[in-house]
């Protein structure tokens, strides 16, 4: 696959690679997505099932994600990252060679690649990132349509997000210059989330707060880990801090207008921000 593909619209890119070589099916509902994944991806290492409840189980080999294994792809926002051995950087020839040989593995599937195109993440208009979600397997793919924001088809109004999810594609730390054998790689310039050998679902919403909590900082949007309660009597909201599994979700729930497990706020509640500046500096004092 010639390089310069990739340097000119990569998200494009890939989507018209998954069309083109017929390797995606869009998925007509949720039962259908639950369906395949019981009856295909009941085995090791996946063993799907479904609860007594009707919920569907899965097994990810993980409880949790693999920060070693994030990378942030050198671009334009470089400059803006505080490089350590949490926010990692992999240089863009590595990332394109890596590509290269995931879409090749991709390519080489037996079955097609779960493709849609009409997600959101983020609520509010002015800063909402539409979402294409490709993924090797059926339970990520529902597992994204039901954390994301389900919305029309994208109009070609804003530039996409690509996340290719292949858990079939193992990495080769000689080889793609990765930490071990599975890789999030976040490309900031060209909108391209890739994660490979990782089956843990949560790696999908974590990389993308990753890249918002990047770069909506940038446009004067504070972003915080919290859940967000909105009053449906008199539009009062109360924010939840925590960390994760503490139960901020389950709190901002009780009785929920809005809940964002990742919440940008722009221009309102400046009173409570100037607040919540105050704590912050006492506390760090």
């Amino acid at each position: 696959m010639p390089e310069q593909n990739w340097t000119q619209n990569r998200s494009r890119t890939l989507t018209e690679l998954i069309r083109n070589q017929g390797r995606f099916k869009r998925p007509k509902s949720d039962i259908e997505l639950i369906e395949h994944s019981i009856q295909r991806e009941c085995k090791a290492p996946i063993y799907a099932r479904l609860a007594s409840n009707g919920a569907l189980c899965v097994d990810t080999n993980r409880t949790g994600r693999s920060p070693a294994d994030r990378y942030i792809v050198e671009g334009k926002y470089s400059s803006r990252i505080n490089w350590n051995p949490v926010n990692k950087e992999m240089p863009r020839e590595v990332f394109l060679a890596l590509i290269d040989r995931v879409m090749d593995h991709v390519e080489h599937l037996a079955e097609p690649l779960f493709f849609s195109d009409d997600l959101y993440i983020g609520k509010d208009s002015q800063y909402r990132q539409p979402i294409r979600l490709a993924t090797k397997y059926a339970w990520h793919h529902l597992f994204g349509r039901n954390f994301f924001i389900k919305g029309d088809q994208h109009d070609g109004s804003g530039t996409p997000w690509t996340l290719l999810s292949i858990p079939s594609f193992v990495t080769v730390p000689e080889r793609d210059s990765t930490h071990s054998d599975g890789v999030i790689a976040i490309d900031l310039d060209e909108q391209v989330i890739l994660i490979a050998n990782r089956t843990y679902g949560g790696c999908e919403w974590k990389a993308f707060f990753t890249a918002m909590n990047t770069l909506l900082p940038l446009d004067n949007v504070l972003t915080m880990h919290c859940g967000a309660n909105i009053t449906k009597k008199d539009g009062k909201v109360t924010l939840f801090l925590g960390l994760s599994g503490t139960g901020k979700t389950a709190l901002s729930a009780v009785r929920i207008a809005s809940s964002l497990a990742t919440t940008g706020m722009p221009g309102g509640l400046t009173a409570f921000l100037i607040l919540l500046e105050a704590v912050m500096r006492n506390c760090m004092i």
